[in-house]
C-alpha cells in the first residue's frame, strides 16, 4: 500500500465519478482503475461498487476512507515538520454557502498571499454536518456554528458570534407580528425552522420553556433554502443575523426583535485535535484570529 493508492481513493469517495477522479489524480482513467483494483486486491474487499455513472463507497470502503484520510493527514504533517517551517501541501475545509461568501473571503485572501504553497480543497453542506465533517476525517477543519460546550477531540477557534433572528416578509404578516416575540400568535404564525443543528434545538429550548407550540409549516436544510422559503412569502425563518446580511435573497425582508432568551451563535473553526500540528491547519486558523477575531 502506497501514497498514491489511499490518495487515488480518497479523490474517488470525493467525486464519486472514475473520470473525475482520475482526472483530479491527473492519470488516464484506465491508469487509474487499476490502482483501485489493486487497492481491493492486497486489501480482500470490495471497496466500492461501480454503475455506468456512479461510484458507491461499500461500508468497508467507508472504514478503508476514514484511515486513508488521516493516514494521509499525518504524512502531510511529517513531511511539512521536515522542511524548514516551509507551509505547503494540501488543507480541506467544510463550509456553509454563507460562510463562503461572508467570512472565508476574509480569511483565504490573505492565507492565499501569505502561504501560496498550500493548495485549498472547499466543500460546502449544511452548518449542522459541521463537526461530524470534521470527526470523520472529511475535511481538516470546519468553518461552522460552535456549541457552549465542544468535546475533547475537538480544538476550536472561535472567531465572531451572530444573533439567532426570525425574518419576516413585514407587509404580508404585519398584522400577527405586533408583538412579537412574546404576544406573537405562535399557532397560527406559519414558521420556516431548520431541519436539526444548533439553531433549532435553541428554539426548540425557547418554545418549551414558554410552553408555546408553534406552527411549523417547513423544516428546510441549509439557511439559504430557508430564506428564500421566506422570501416567497411562505412564512417566517429562523437564521443567524450574519446570514441575513450578507445574503442576497433578502430585498422586502425584515429582521424581527431579537428573542432575548436564546443565545447568541458562536462561529469558529474546529479541527480534531490530532491534527494540531499540521503547520497548514495551524497557518489557517491564526489568518482566521487574525482578520475576523
Amino acid at each position: 500500500m502506497n501514497y498514491q493508492q489511499l490518495q487515488c481513493f480518497v479523490a474517488l469517495a470525493e467525486t464519486g465519478n472514475f473520470n473525475r477522479a482520475s482526472s483530479r489524480s491527473y492519470m488516464s482513467p484506465s491508469a487509474f482503475s487499476r490502482i483501485i483494483q489493486r487497492t481491493e486486491e492486497e486489501l480482500g474487499v470490495e471497496l466500492c461498487v461501480r454503475n455506468t455513472r456512479e461510484v458507491f463507497i461499500t461500508a468497508s470502503g467507508e472504514r478503508f476512507l476514514a484511515y486513508a484520510r488521516e493516514a494521509l493527514s499525518e504524512y502531510e504533517n511529517i513531511r511539512q515538520q521536515l522542511h524548514s517551517g516551509e507551509v505547503s501541501g494540501e488543507l480541506s475545509i467544510f463550509a456553509t454557502v454563507t460562510a463562503c461568501y461572508s467570512i472565508l473571503p476574509r480569511v483565504l485572501n490573505p492565507f492565499r498571499k501569505a502561504y501560496p504553497g498550500v493548495t485549498i480543497h472547499l466543500r460546502t453542506g449544511d452548518a449542522a454536518d459541521a463537526l461530524d465533517e470534521v470527526r470523520m476525517n472529511r475535511v481538516d477543519c470546519s468553518v461552522a456554528p460552535i456549541p457552549d460546550s465542544s468535546a475533547d477531540d475537538l480544538f476550536v477557534q472561535v472567531v465572531t458570534s451572530t444573533p439567532l433572528v426570525f425574518v419576516a416578509p413585514w407587509e404580508e404578516f404585519r398584522s400577527q407580528l405586533e408583538g412579537f416575540p412574546v404576544d406573537a400568535p405562535w399557532d397560527e404564525l406559519p414558521i420556516i425552522l431548520p431541519e436539526r443543528g444548533l439553531a433549532r434545538e435553541r428554539i426548540d429550548t425557547w418554545f418549551r420553556s414558554r410552553g408555546i407550540q408553534p406552527r411549523i409549516r417547513a423544516e428546510v436544510a441549509g439557511n439559504e433554502g430557508i430564506l428564500s422559503m421566506v422570501n416567497l412569502g411562505l412564512g417566517i425563518g429562523l437564521v443567524p443575523e450574519l446570514v441575513v446580511v450578507n445574503s442576497p435573497l433578502t430585498e422586502g425582508l425584515e429582521i424581527l426583535p431579537h428573542i432575548d432568551e436564546v443565545p447568541d451563535f458562536q462561529v469558529g473553526v474546529a479541527a480534531k485535535q490530532s491534527r494540531r500540528a499540521n503547520p497548514a491547519l495551524r497557518a489557517f486558523m491564526q489568518s482566521a484570529m487574525e482578520n475576523l477575531g
